[in-house]
């Protein structure tokens, strides 16, 4: 998808569809972490703490479920 930049200010603005938005799980009022890579301009939902305790915890299940697994796999 092609997209124009408006002048906001003295800046510049990406106006986001609702649709994409929608697509990426935010809406008009979630943060969102903005990085660069490269030539590309990165957008994702930002982080929040709840959802980073509950992939701690499914990671450690994960972990205890197969440590004999991941123990294997590390030996040479």
């Amino acid at each position: 998808m092609i997209k124009t930049l408006s002048r906001v200010g003295n800046s510049q603005a990406l106006i986001l569809d609702k649709t994409m938005l929608e697509l990426i799980g935010v809406d008009a009022s979630s943060e969102v972490e903005v990085r660069i890579e490269g030539n590309k301009l990165i957008v994702t939902p930002a982080h929040d703490d709840k959802r980073r305790k509950q992939l701690d915890a499914s990671s450690g299940k994960l972990m205890k479920r197969f440590a004999k697994t991941y123990k294997r796999l590390a030996e040479p």
